[in-house]
């Protein structure tokens, strides 16, 4: 069978693969491809392996759904001795694979996926919605904090949906003393706006905040399974309540505020009659399992 090609990089001299790209291509188990590479490295112990492990490196690559995520990523020497360690039947093809665009004069598109650069669009994005310059630097970087915590939620053994929105709950109620739902209903927002749309530059740094030292407990206690996510989370929250009051003293007004974007929405629908509408952009903060959980 022929192995579908990977999402392959440009980087420090040298093409980079997407493992999990790799794994996929591999077929070497039913579970997600990422759930599956993050136990392997826990559980192998082989001497290549781990010597190939430490020579892996992350970075942000833009993946289906079209939002930024840090992956690991190997050259072709160290991706040659991680497959070694994997059993797999489709092990060849891959190798093969790998030789021939190694060979392949492909740099010009390569160097052409800067990260950077994805990151550059998602900011421009929201600045031509109508949105500040600094407002949307600080809510890329806040999807891409969301994005990655996501990753660990799944990779740890959390359900996307229902499961994602209760830990989502858990750490905003926590920081904010309000629920998602709460929240959108104080900034008299509809059920279906992104809260994220509509967070100040404030409650975007405690949002971000809690979400970064989430991710830091599940990675400090290696958390697995629902229960374990939910008691980070409560953690995290509580670290973000301790640094929202902070910042309130320091700003001598509450951090949680009823400002909103939703003149943005208005003048955008003044000019989708004009001319034709752009995409939606994904939502990274509510979907329609989530919202069934925030009032919970």
């Amino acid at each position: 069978m022929k192995a579908e090609a990977p999402a392959l990089w440009w980087y420090d001299d040298r093409f980079y693969y997407s493992i999990v790209d790799i794994i996929a291509a591999l077929g070497v188990s039913q579970k997600p491809p990422r759930q599956y590479w993050a136990q392997l490295k826990e559980q192998v112990r082989d001497e290549g392996f781990v010597e190939a492990k430490s020579r892996i490196v992350q970075i942000r690559l833009k993946a289906a759904d079209g939002r930024l995520r840090k992956t690991d990523c190997a050259d072709q020497e160290t991706l040659l001795r991680l497959i070694q360690s994997i059993p797999s039947p489709r092990a060849e093809p891959i190798k093969q694979w790998l030789v021939k665009t190694g060979s392949e004069k492909i740099d010009e598109m390569a160097l052409q996926r800067r990260p950077e650069a994805e990151f550059e669009r998602m900011v421009q994005s929201y600045i031509e919605r109508g949105y500040e310059p600094e407002w949307a630097w600080i809510r890329t970087q806040g999807d891409l904090v969301r994005n990655e915590l996501t990753d660990e939620w799944a990779d740890r053994g959390a359900t996307a949906g229902r499961e994602f929105g209760i830990l989502t709950n858990i750490m905003h109620k926590g920081a904010f003393g309000l629920s998602v739902q709460d929240h959108q209903t104080f900034k008299t927002i509809p059920p279906r706006e992104n809260l994220r749309d509509h967070l100040t530059l404030a409650e975007h740094g405690v949002s971000i905040f809690t979400e970064t030292i989430g991710i830091s407990l599940h990675r400090k206690y290696e958390t697995q399974g629902f229960a374990g996510l939910q008691s980070d989370a409560r953690e995290a929250g509580e670290a973000g309540r301790k640094a929202r009051e902070i910042a309130e003293g320091t700003l001598g007004e509450p951090v949680v505020s009823p400002e909103n974007y939703l003149h943005l929405k208005r003048v955008r629908g003044d000019q989708k009659r004009s001319k034709k509408s752009l995409p939606q952009e994904p939502t990274l903060f509510n979907d329609d399992e989530e919202e069934k959980t925030q009032g919970k």
